[in-house]
């Protein structure tokens, strides 16, 4: 426990140390069981800071957050796509990965804190990212397919590849 003075009111400290679960479920039943138990005097405050402050704040963020970039998001997709059902699709991958991602979390018994939020967030968009790209190729027209297999095709039985280079260097 730490005693000191801050702008002329007096503090008490008290540093918890927590292992083996996640920050967010501790700190809220030690709140449960202090609100349960202690009765602060007037004058008297208690404040749950530190890392559990930051959690907390991110997660009030996310909430607003989330939302309004998926809108922002919806709209470049459709603009690409010209179709709703295609780029609610695309939205549709970043649920997914984030729940297999806690399922992965949850299977390895890690704790989740705002590292593990900001990886999250990190996987969403490579999710979205991999999501656009399947479907964009997935819908693209086959023309020109065929002249490009024909020519790797070529490339790799009929003419060794450093010759091509090579003739394609002197055509410049």
């Amino acid at each position: 426990m730490l005693l000191s003075a801050a702008s002329e009111l007096s503090v008490v400290s008290v540093n918890l140390m927590k292992s083996g679960r996640d920050l967010s479920g501790y700190v809220q039943d030690a709140q449960r069981a202090v609100r349960d138990r202690v009765t602060l005097p007037s004058g008297y405050r208690l404040i749950w800071t530190s890392q559990y402050e930051h959690l907390a704040r991110a997660e009030e963020r996310l909430k607003l957050v989330v939302p309004v970039t998926s809108g922002i998001i919806l709209l470049p997709l459709y603009l690409n796509f010209g179709s709703l059902a295609k780029s609610l699709i695309v939205l549709l991958s970043v649920p997914f990965a984030a729940i297999g991602a806690i399922w992965y979390l949850d299977y390895l018994c890690y704790n989740m804190s705002v590292a593990v939020w900001v990886g999250i967030i990190a996987l969403a968009g490579v999710a979205a990212e991999i999501a656009w790209s399947c479907l964009s190729i997935s819908t693209r027209p086959m023309s020109g397919v065929c002249e490009k297999v024909a020519w790797r095709r070529r490339m790799i039985y009929e003419k060794p590849l450093w010759k091509e280079r090579s003739s394609a260097c002197v055509r410049r």
